[in-house]
């Protein structure tokens, strides 16, 4: 089976990933030879076979669950409410919300059909209060 490029351009959009020219013929090869593999292997019966995740016959790897007891709740948090704990907390929340805001952009863009790669590399995120005492001065940068 032969995949196209279009096949590799629109796995990529789907993945959300950049290919340049060069990798998307590499992965249009790979793919199809993968596919040629596969219906290779098709005109072999295997009705007889049970599916197999490990030829090894591994039954359960895992140990078995021990209930022990947890930290208490003083001892689990002493060292939560830091200043550097919470300004990493602060942190990856703003990082989330701009992710977020970069998934309703795309998905804006896609369905107006506006420009996808606007060759944005970095963002800025700000964080606003309305009680005056809580704000501390600074800002948050963001590379992608």
């Amino acid at each position: 089976m032969k995949v196209t490029l279009q096949d590799v351009e629109q796995v990529a959009k789907l993945a959300r990933l950049e290919v340049s020219p060069a990798e998307k013929e590499a992965f249009a090869k790979q793919l199809s030879q993968i596919l040629t593999h596969v219906e290779t292997l098709k005109q072999y019966d295997t009705a007889g076979i049970e599916p197999t995740a490990t030829v090894l016959g591994q039954v359960n790897v895992f140990r078995e669950d021990i209930i022990q007891p947890s930290l208490p709740v003083e001892k689990a948090l002493a060292n939560f409410f830091r200043p550097g704990t919470l300004i990493a907390l602060r942190e990856l929340a703003l990082q989330e919300v701009a992710q977020e805001v970069d998934r309703s952009l795309e998905s804006y863009l896609d369905k107006e059909g506006g420009e996808r790669n606007l060759g944005i590399r970095e963002r800025f995120a700000v964080a606003i209060s309305s009680n005056s005492t809580t704000v501390q001065p600074g800002w948050s940068h963001f590379a992608s």
